[in-house]
């Protein structure tokens, strides 16, 4: 047994009753149970969403997507509900959930807080775990949104709704590209000023030269897709506004070669050969003349899935430090239309890939991600070692301050862990958008074999065009719907 003996003119020790050690444990376990509880948001995980997906059960999928949503009510359950509902055909449903995805960004983007893309050139993230800031989406999946919505509308048959939503989009997408330009000139004015750009120091550059550069140009269109100007293109002829189709037309067209060459096929037919090509819309046909016009939107597979990787690097003092850095898992790949789909003849153009639009997401943001995982590594050692430092200036926990270190460390990599789940993208965003334009002779019904049984559409004597659209999981679980304008 040791006797402490205290020195001259200091009280004699007194150590701490057990009582009050038991309450302390207590509490700090209270404490623990707490913080995983609030790491612990209820999500459907991304290995049940892709094997539903996968297995063309829809309908399982949509129910435990219901039941994860009402419990959780983040925008990623909104999204994913809201994407699952349109490829069922709920369009009503799916319609009401892309509001309420809508009034989601709205609210935060209203708020008074400090933005996470905001801080890319300042103070770093020191949270403890990368996913307690909460997930409210990337400037191309809050334009996408809009995008699909649009088609919910066009299915319902309201052009003019859906035509609202394409000027949204045109609008998310326009905020993101100013966010983007403005990064850009911070670079330029660092450059001009002799400070980094990029790995290299290249004072003397000019604003203009920056911005110019092919590296940076197409860093700025990796925001902007094409097959959601494409698409506007095509709503807003069918909804009346020509004039704003003709804008969504030469953006498509100058964003995207294969989006000027689908359109150049079909409403350029009369444009020589040789002959650059003017982007314009033509006039619809006169109801019931002429050949019918055909317009295929075909959505397939799921956009890369965001992870946490985690590196433990070994740290005499707290035994390690925890590196958190968000990666993807691989997208879930286009499965190809089946064969004999449809009975007319029309090529397919890939305008929307959304594992290019998530890698530069991810590239963009890569110097905040490092110093953001940097800052948490280091806050969560300076409370390991502040524990430590604590439990040995106390003599009753001395013997243990090595162990209690390292058990602040554990509980906060566990929670790291736990809350990682909660770094979440929208998962069930297509991984590929296509579009295919046609014409075909007028007729007064139209075989679709794309089952065992063939569907049937009679189409009516007025009618100008028809739209499809088809959802593919798996190749034998396509579905496609249509609508008659």
């Amino acid at each position: 047994m040791r006797i402490f003996k205290p020195a001259p003119g200091q009280p004699a020790y007194k150590p701490t009753p057990p009582a009050k050690r038991a309450r302390f444990a207590g509490l700090a376990a209270l404490s623990l149970v707490l913080l995983f509880a609030a790491a612990c948001t209820p999500q459907l995980s991304t290995a049940v969403i892709r094997q539903d997906y996968l297995q063309g059960d829809l309908a399982s999928l949509q129910a435990k997507m219901e039941t994860a949503h009402e419990k959780s009510g983040t925008l990623t359950s909104t999204l994913n509900l809201a994407r699952v509902y349109q490829m069922r055909g709920l369009w009503q449903n799916s319609m009401d959930t892309f509001e309420e995805a809508r009034q989601i960004v709205e609210d935060y983007e209203k708020r008074a807080i400090v933005n996470v893309r905001a801080m890319a050139g300042g103070v770093g993230n020191v949270t403890l775990s990368r996913g307690s800031g909460g997930y409210f989406g990337t400037g191309y999946e809050r334009a996408l949104m809009h995008t699909l919505n649009s088609i919910n509308y066009l299915m319902l048959n309201n052009p003019e709704g859906a035509a609202v939503e394409m000027r949204r989009m045109e609008t998310r997408q326009e905020l993101w590209l100013e966010e983007k330009s403005e990064r850009m000139r911070q670079l330029a004015e660092k450059a001009q000023s002799g400070q980094q750009y990029g790995s290299d120091s290249i004072p003397g550059y000019s604003l203009r030269e920056i911005l110019e550069d092919a590296e940076v140009q197409s860093l700025m269109r990796g925001y902007q897709d094409s097959f959601s100007y494409a698409l506007s293109a095509i709503i807003c002829r069918i909804a009346g506004d020509n004039e704003y189709a003709l804008v969504s037309l030469r953006r498509a067209c100058a964003l995207n070669q294969q989006a000027e060459q689908m359109f150049r096929a079909v409403w350029g037919k009369n444009t020589p050969t040789g002959k650059a090509w003017e982007p314009k819309v033509p006039p619809l046909p006169a109801p019931g003349t002429g050949d019918l016009e055909i317009t295929v939107v075909i959505l397939g597979g799921l956009t890369p899935a965001k992870r946490m990787e985690q590196l433990r690097v070994p740290n005499p003092v707290t035994g390690y430090l925890l590196i958190d850095m968000p990666s993807y898992h691989p997208m879930v790949k286009d499965t190809g239309l089946p064969q004999g789909l449809f009975p007319f003849n029309g090529e397919r153009y890939t305008l929307l890939n959304t594992n290019i639009l998530a890698f530069s997401e991810l590239q963009d943001e890569l110097s905040y991600e490092i110093g953001a995982a940097i800052s948490r590594a280091i806050t969560r050692a300076a409370v390991a070692t502040g524990s430590r430092v604590a439990a040995s200036s106390n003599r009753d926990t001395q013997a243990a301050a090595g162990l209690i270190g390292l058990l602040v460390t554990l509980g906060m990599d566990a929670y790291a862990s736990i809350d990682a789940q909660n770094v979440r993208n929208w998962e069930m965003l297509p991984a590929f958008g296509s579009l295919a334009i046609t014409s075909m002779p007028r007729m007064k019904a139209l075989e679709l074999n794309f089952t065992e049984e063939a569907q049937h559409i009679e189409i009516d004597e007025k009618t100008r065009g028809l739209i499809f659209l088809v959802d593919q999981t798996a190749e034998s679980y396509s579905t496609v719907s249509w609508v008659q304008y």
